[in-house]
């Protein structure tokens, strides 16, 4: 059962020493670093500062964040939604959820070579069942339909894409 939240979960963060705030528009020359930093200056993420694991995850921020077409977006919390995934043993935490005017998307950017593992497809089966559970809803109440990309690292490329371009190319409609 999907039922909505009534607010966005707080993020804690803890800094590295040697490491501090960076603002996401800044490059990071060494990109293993990313994960080590923690990001401000967004104007339309729901949490003021952000952490990211890779590359491709910061770019997809910019690219969101720069995007006409976003109207909001964020990197859910841990606790923000119960998906649930291996068998209802796992928890699966969505890497970013981005509204625009007429839909909202729970996207996954991964690794190219990762896309056909197991736990992938694990997990894009559990999106889009949550998805479709959250549309119902919505649909009931006067809301926006959701859905589920799969976006390749690779392709996530700043100054080049748009969001429009990862809901046209990479919504999944199966696992």
């Amino acid at each position: 059962t999907v039922l909505p939240f009534t607010r966005i979960e707080p993020w804690n963060f803890s800094l590295y020493k040697n490491y501090g705030r960076k603002n996401f528009r800044e490059t990071i020359k060494v990109t293993a670093d990313i994960p080590k930093y923690l990001f401000y200056g967004f104007g339309k993420a729901c949490h003021p500062e952000y952490k990211f694991q890779s590359k491709a995850e910061k770019d997809f921020a910019q690219i969101c964040e720069e995007d006409a077409a976003v109207l909001r977006w964020m990197r859910p919390a841990k606790q923000q939604f119960k998906i649930y995934w291996n068998r209802q043993h796992d928890l699966y935490q969505p890497d970013f959820i981005v509204e625009t005017s007429e839909h909202i998307y729970l996207c996954e950017p991964k690794s190219a070579g990762e896309l056909d593992s197991s736990e992938v497809l694990g997990k894009t089966e559990a999106a889009l069942r949550f998805c479709t559970e959250a549309t119902t809803f919505n649909e009931a109440n006067s809301g926006k339909p959701w859905a589920y990309l799969l976006i390749p690292h690779s392709d996530i490329i700043p100054m080049q894409r748009s969001f429009a371009y990862f809901a046209t190319t990479y919504q999944k409609t199966k696992a």
